[in-house]
């Protein structure tokens, strides 16, 4: 079974994604009017293999992201893609949260060929391909079947979530406490690395998770990291107030050279507002 997945990172966004409870979303669909209507992942399996979904995701990323869309008011599903005989069939599979045991339980289950997927996806998510998609998916995301199938259907794969930062409450229920993008290059020290001297096709990006974080009331922020040798343990975190044509708008004008930090426990400190 192969996942769906188009996010890049480092040892340290790891390091920090374990320690603050980070958990991404591959997409969030949304109407012409700009209206969420489904969160959702996508899984490919092979020839006669099982749809076990516990080798791709924990029951922890699987509840936090079913809870995630809860909290923005749409279902979660899993888009399963399942080929016997040459012949394509796709599962798309709802989920809700089960509070009292923490864990997720299947509300609905729809299967389709090729041809009425594209039907159901039209129908849930507005946008056609863009040329920023077309050259991304050239790429790491070109030999996911999905991928595939838009491109050939002249659509495109929406907006995702870098990651939300979580903890569980007394009561062992999760919070939603902060969102993050990341940003890596391959080009500048973190010290160095402000995401603005770049600004332009992300516009589009940082709108959508602006508007994630403004919806479920919690900061957003952006962690940059650089895969440069002797830069593996650096971040630089800065929080994002709005998001302009220009560029974004860092919170009391800090940008992420002027808060580079190589301690888990203090990054954590920031995203958790603590």
């Amino acid at each position: 079974m192969k996942k769906r997945c188009k996010d890049r990172s480092t040892a340290f966004s790891e390091e920090i994604r374990k320690e603050c409870g980070i958990c991404n979303i591959q997409g969030i669909c949304s109407d012409r009017d700009g209206k969420y209507t489904v969160a959702i992942e996508a899984v490919d399996t092979e020839d006669g293999a099982t749809d076990d979904l516990s080798a791709v995701f924990t029951d922890e990323e699987l509840y936090i992201k079913t809870c995630l869309a809860e909290e923005l008011g749409i279902d979660f599903s899993i888009l399963i893609h399942r080929e016997s005989g040459g012949e394509s069939t796709i599962i798309v599979r709802s989920y809700i949260a089960d509070h009292a045991s923490k864990t997720i339980k299947c509300r609905n289950e729809e299967v389709f060929s090729e041809s009425g997927f594209i039907a159901w996806w039209r129908e849930h998510n507005h946008g056609k391909m863009r040329k920023a998609y077309q050259e991304e998916i050239g790429g790491n995301l070109d030999d996911h079947f999905f991928d595939r199938l838009l491109r050939k259907n002249e659509s495109s794969w929406p907006e995702s979530i870098d990651g939300v930062v979580t903890e569980r409450d007394e009561s062992g229920e999760i919070m939603i406490k902060a969102v993050v993008g990341n940003r890596i290059s391959n080009a500048c020290k973190v010290k160095s690395y402000d995401p603005n001297r770049y600004f332009g096709r992300d516009y589009k990006e940082w709108i959508h998770l602006m508007k994630v974080a403004q919806k479920l009331n919690v900061p957003l922020f952006l962690c940059t990291y650089s895969n440069r040798s002797g830069q593996e343990s650096f971040t630089g975190v800065a929080r994002i107030d709005g998001v302009s044509e220009e560029g974004l708008i860092y919170h009391n004008g800090k940008k992420p050279v002027q808060n580079v930090l190589n301690d888990v426990g203090e990054v954590k400190k920031i995203l958790l507002n603590r």
